[in-house]
């Protein structure tokens, strides 16, 4: 019996270190590209003009997870469960909102709908989704394994600091973003 038990606890732990890594991996890969996007927004509220219905052009990049879908009924097993849930929802919430923009004018004549472009005001709502999927994609990218390699500690360092930068600018075009105001 305590056999059975031991046998058990170290699958759990080895299923645990596996999801911890590849959320890792995946977050770190992927926040590449929501830097990405936060720069498109930032070109939107400094003057770039994209269509309203070309709006989801911005999140172009922001593909679906490949990782998190597989173990989503694993998360539970991480040290932040709602940090891997809340990269993810954000990001889910920046393409929602990418979408409503481009249904706004679809009704309209092309021409009209072409005319129709996106607002420094709705960059600033998909930024603030962005910002926050990069604030806990931080804590998640940091996550301190010692099984890590070599490269994994370099590819963590660069994004870290690629976090960080995108931030400390994003906070510059959006300093009003709710992402940045300190929890009440």
């Amino acid at each position: 019996m305590f056999a059975v038990y031991l046998t058990l606890t170290r699958q759990r732990k080895e299923d645990t270190e596996k999801v911890r890594a590849a959320v890792r991996t995946e977050v770190t890969t992927y926040s590449k590209y929501v830097i990405g996007t936060l720069e498109i927004c930032k070109k939107v509220a400094n003057g770039l003009q994209i269509s309203m219905s070309d709006a989801e052009y911005i999140g172009k990049n922001l593909i679906a997870p490949v990782i998190y879908p597989a173990v989503a009924d694993r998360i539970g097993l991480l040290q932040r469960p709602q940090a891997t849930i809340e990269f993810y929802m954000r990001i889910a919430e920046a393409k929602s909102n990418l979408a409503a923009m481009r249904v706004k004018v679809i009704g309209l004549p092309l021409a009209q709908s072409q005319m129709q472009n996106i607002q420094p005001a709705n960059a600033e709502v998909v930024a603030d989704s962005l910002i926050t999927a990069l604030q806990v994609a931080r804590h998640i990218v940091a996550d301190d394994d010692p099984s890590r390699t070599e490269m994994d500690i370099w590819i963590q360092k660069i994004m870290l600091r690629d976090i960080d930068s995108a931030l400390a600018s994003a906070k510059l075009t959006f300093p009003n973003a709710e992402s940045f105001k300190a929890p009440a």
